[in-house]
């Protein structure tokens, strides 16, 4: 075994007997994923959906109130409305669809590490698979110190 990857493996043993109960892990890595850039896109794009939907409501509050007080016809209110209506389904769809893949990738990901971690303390052996799932980057300065960025929070 050469360095780098005895310097990994003791990393890797001492940072995995950190965590004590596999709640802690889960914590820790639902921490990692709200800060995830793909689970930030995603929000960022529920949160715009659901602004829109907040202006569409108004909008159709806003009609209804024209045909009440007689500023807008029958035949205008039903066409708006009609169309008003179709937009908030559709972004209502697409508020249900960003909310399922931000939940499949939170539970697929969490599932990935977990299972990561229980296979590594069950045969203290890493295998290429275990690294990719544990660890997101190593890097080796000009001083050749081994810095390992793992998937999870650590302290």
């Amino acid at each position: 075994m050469d360095y780098v990857e005895k310097v990994v493996t003791d990393k890797i043993k001492e940072t995995l007997k950190n965590f004590n109960e596999k709640s802690e892990i889960i914590t820790r890595i639902a921490k990692k994923l709200e800060d995830d850039k793909c689970t930030n896109v995603y929000m960022k794009e529920l949160e715009k959906y659901k602004n829109r939907l907040s202006k569409l409501l108004l909008e159709i509050d806003s009609i209804y109130g024209d045909k009440l007080n007689n500023t807008l016809s029958q035949d205008d209110f039903i066409r708006i409305y009609e169309r008003k209506n179709k937009e908030k389904h559709q972004i209502q769809k697409s508020i249900e669809n960003l909310e399922k893949l931000l939940k499949c990738n939170t539970i697929n990901e969490e599932e990935s590490i977990k299972e990561a971690i229980e296979e590594f303390n069950s045969n203290m052996i890493i295998t290429r698979e275990i690294l990719i799932k544990l660890i997101n980057k190593i890097e080796i300065d000009k001083n050749k110190q081994i810095y390992i960025f793992f998937r999870f929070k650590q302290e």
